[in-house]
């Protein structure tokens, strides 16, 4: 649903180079944020020719947008507004998931979404297990400077230590 919001309010450029295999193996990823999220996907090869199969229907060439964005590697992507704003999505080729994630970031950054749009979908942490909100930062370097459970260089064993932090764990 996040993602079909940014889409009514930003667009995505692509740039491509035509002979580029990864650009190849990213277009139809591009294409599914078209068809799944409604995503307006522009894309615009920078050498003046268009994708080998491309799953576009059109292409645009280059008017100087890859330089004056910053464009390094091919594919790169980006968020683009109705009022010119562009936000970097990124740049090389990304799975699908990943791709999404990006643009959510990008959104994020760009104020196309709010923080609290954006961090409901960060994954929920469970505190009842969360070891550093059960044992305190105080608590584990008191522990863990008693001299019987290091070496003479100081050096905790990673057994010794694990045991000693299970022990704690079940005290509290």
């Amino acid at each position: 649903e996040l993602l079909q919001s940014v889409a009514s309010k930003a667009g995505v450029f692509f740039f491509y180079e035509s002979n580029c295999a990864q650009c190849e193996l990213q277009a139809p990823l591009i294409k599914n944020l078209e068809t799944t999220n409604g995503f307006t996907v522009v894309p615009i090869s920078v050498d003046g020719s268009e994708l080998p199969d491309s799953p576009f229907d059109f292409y645009n060439i280059d008017a100087g947008h890859a330089k004056k964005l910053g464009v390094q590697t091919y594919p790169a992507i980006f968020l683009a507004t109705p009022d010119g704003q562009f936000a970097p999505v990124g740049q090389g080729a990304f799975s699908l998931p990943e791709l999404r994630q990006r643009i959510l970031i990008a959104s994020r950054r760009s104020n196309i979404i709010s923080s609290e749009q954006f961090n409901r979908t960060r994954p929920v942490l469970n505190y009842e297990n969360n070891i550093a909100e059960q044992l305190t930062l105080q608590q584990l370097s008191e522990r863990l400077s008693n001299r019987s459970l290091q070496d003479k260089e100081g050096f905790v064993e990673p057994e010794i230590l694990l045991n000693n932090i299970k022990r704690n764990l079940g005290a509290q």
